[in-house]
């Protein structure tokens, strides 16, 4: 059997000149403007407080870490907003493309697996408060970090062999293509959807429900810690990582989704470039953006009321933010039980 995978330019022109690509992509145009603004201004903000105004703990090295990793994907968001204001005709080169999608799954990785770690060290401080306490440091976190960048350095980087620019009719698009070769010769095509179906599935377990099933694990043992010892105040730590998580989850969640749909619908025959790409990416992408920009907002308006907020400076909003209460009193009320 042999499959057609080009789109004929009559097809391909009525999708790009259609009111719908252009509402999405007017929509990504100011929403990632937005996001743009929001997130390098906001993680600017993180990044100084908690590198420079806070002392490193276990947990701030994390969520300085998760701030890195979303101002260096929003610093490139402008790019994507050209991409989008130009009808998704990338005049970037190839080099750019390549970075562009290194640079999400980088972020994503390193997101999920730090808000893993977050989670984690969380669920330690409440089980085994004395034990933590006494074995934690800023060194071992630092070492922990490098290790989930490494991780998500590993992970993404087939996104830098398998992503590129390529001209179609008179449009230069930018796109993630698993195959090699001649895409209407079965060899070839059975090779592409092989590669798109382990890769897009891998990095649904990978990336998402393991990390998820890790970090709702975490959180249910502390729920349970803390209802056992009738704790009745829950800390804004603990308030911002769960809408942290919560928020993570929620935002990714329309992109694995779209991918897992996309290949069991759309991948056979498989064509490089189907229309509904340039339709619903766009839209599932800018909620990835909306991640980037988000937990900022997040630690300011979580905890008490919004007016208090807004008369203290943003330095010590934040600082009250990371501030570790419910592990302290972890610690001191295992010591006392310990003591009687």
């Amino acid at each position: 059997v042999s499959h057609n995978c080009s789109i004929k330019e009559p097809a391909f022109e009525k999708v790009f000149n259609s009111n719908r690509l252009f509402a999405v992509s007017l929509f990504f145009t100011i929403g990632g403007t937005l996001a743009f603004l929001l997130g390098v201004i906001g993680n600017t903000m993180v990044i100084w407080v908690l590198g420079f105004r806070m002392k490193f703990t276990e947990t701030t090295v994390c969520f300085l870490n998760l701030a890195v990793a979303d101002f260096l994907y929003t610093l490139l968001l402008p790019f994507r907003i050209v991409y989008a204001a130009r009808q998704f005709d990338w005049p970037f080169g190839n080099a750019f493309c390549k970075t562009d999608y290194f640079m999400a799954f980088l972020t994503m990785y390193a997101s999920v697996y730090f808000l893993m770690t977050i989670s984690l060290n969380r669920c330690l401080s409440v089980t085994f408060p004395i034990w933590y306490r006494n074995f934690r440091s800023p060194r071992n976190s630092l070492v922990v970090c490098l290790i989930v960048w490494a991780i998500a350095l590993c992970f993404a980087f087939p996104y830098l062999f398998f992503s590129r620019s390529e001209k179609l009719h008179n449009r230069t698009t930018c796109f993630v293509n698993y195959g090699e070769g001649n895409l209407k010769d079965d060899k070839w095509l059975r090779l592409k959807e092989q590669r798109e179906d382990i890769i897009i599935i891998t990095r649904f377990f990978l990336g998402f429900i393991f990390p998820g099933i890790i970090i709702t694990t975490c959180y249910v043992l502390i729920s349970v810690k803390v209802r056992k010892i009738k704790l009745k105040r829950i800390t804004k730590l603990y308030k911002v990582s769960i809408a942290t998580v919560l928020a993570f989850f929620i935002c990714w969640l329309p992109y694995h989704l779209f991918s897992l749909f996309y290949i069991a619908k759309f991948s056979r025959p498989s064509c490089d470039f189907h229309p509904v790409v340039y339709i619903a990416y766009p839209l599932v992408y800018l909620f990835i953006y909306i991640n980037s920009c988000i937990n900022p907002i997040l630690y300011v308006f979580i905890g008490d009321g919004f007016t208090r907020k807004v008369k203290s400076s943003i330095a010590i909003v934040f600082e009250q933010a990371f501030n570790d209460e419910l592990s302290v009193s972890m610690f001191r009320s295992r010591k006392k039980t310990t003591k009687q």
